[in-house]
């Protein structure tokens, strides 16, 4: 039988969302020179979707906090981004979102999925949290030189 697959069945230049957050797991660990660093969990996924946590991670004390979560289809695109809950209200303060009781923002294309990181990572939780963990870390170190 005749091989009827098509010769470059793969995309090597296709991003996936996971690839963009992988990228800026490694600028976070690069800006604390290593203290924290951003995990990629796969979570459960449900038929037909993806299914991902994003988490800040203090390996030296062992804390980790939940950013957000992101779900999406073979597509890629739109996909669901459920961010903390106290970041989504500053979202809503901001007024990039109108109020309601869901917290999941639906992102049309990579470029949207960009501008919602930058605006999620330079949140002020986001910088409070890192801030925190970073004076924690400081913190144990001055503990274990005592």
């Amino acid at each position: 039988m005749d091989d009827l697959w098509p010769s470059d069945i793969g995309f090597d230049n296709l991003r996936t969302p996971i690839l963009l957050l992988l990228e800026q797991a490694q600028y976070l660990k690069e800006k604390t020179n290593g203290l924290i660093t951003a995990e990629v969990v796969k979570m459960i996924s449900t038929p037909n979707n993806f299914n991902y946590t994003y988490v800040l991670f203090a390996q030296s004390i062992n804390y980790r906090f939940r950013l957000f979560d992101i779900e999406y289809t073979i597509d890629l695109y739109p996909l669901k981004l459920i961010p903390d809950i106290d970041i989504h209200r500053e979202f809503i303060t901001l007024g990039l979102f109108i109020p309601n009781t869901l917290t999941k923002i639906t992102i049309s294309d990579e470029n949207v999925f960009k501008t919602i990181l930058k605006f999620l990572f330079r949140a002020n939780k986001t910088r409070l949290v890192i801030a925190t963990i970073l004076r924690h870390i400081d913190l144990a170190h001055k503990d274990n030189d005592i």
